[in-house]
């Protein structure tokens, strides 16, 4: 009977320790209205509790412990600033917070409560491709290296072709026919033999 009085007396007390954390989405250019901004949320502690943006803009997340928590707002296609909220039994402090700075000690500006979170700016997740330019492509490094390679890549082919053509003359050269060996032999005997009918001595 005293664990269920113990337990009953817990539970009551983290009920009234808790807070109802509120606020408004104030629609402006960006996002004019809950169907511009479609299913947003507003979370804290990047999902641990969180509430839905209502049509008009409001939203409540329940029962927020007491201490110091992030506050950011889930929305496909609209940014919203981070918040820092420090919460305790009666009240929030709302402070700036940017991300990737030191979360302590808390900025020395503070917000108002309950929230009023602004749309910052609409997320455009299509690039239009650019329009062809020669310029452009010809000053582009990939494409002055690609050319720089052909360029020698034809040198090179062009050097080996001559190469090619001065062996095969050479060739050409040292395959002729040599010299008759007969013609050779009679140079060397004073002048050629004399071809045809041998005359008999009388």
């Amino acid at each position: 009977m005293l664990g269920l009085q113990v337990l009953l007396f817990s539970s009551w007390l983290l009920v009234a320790t808790a807070f109802d954390l509120t606020g408004m989405v104030v629609w402006n250019d960006v996002c004019p209205d809950a169907v511009s901004l479609g299913r947003g949320k507003v979370v804290l502690n990047n999902g641990q509790l969180g509430g839905s943006v209502t049509a008009n803009g409001s939203f409540t997340i329940y029962n927020v412990p007491t201490g110091s928590h992030l506050l950011s707002v889930v929305a496909h296609d609209h940014s919203f600033d981070n918040l820092r909220v420090d919460v305790n039994n009666e009240t929030a402090h709302v402070h700036p917070y940017t991300l990737g700075t030191p979360f302590n000690p808390p900025s020395t500006v503070s917000l108002s409560y309950p929230l009023k979170l602004t749309p910052k700016e609409k997320l455009d997740f299509f690039v239009p491709p650019h329009s062809f330019s020669l310029s452009g492509l010809l000053t582009n490094p990939m494409v002055l290296f690609g050319i720089g390679g052909l360029a020698l890549f034809a040198i090179n082919s062009l050097v080996d072709v001559n190469a090619l053509q001065e062996a095969a003359k050479q060739g050409s050269e040292s395959n002729a026919s040599p010299p008759r060996l007969a013609d050779g032999h009679d140079q060397i005997r004073g002048g050629p033999m004399k071809r045809g009918t041998k005359r008999t001595r009388r």
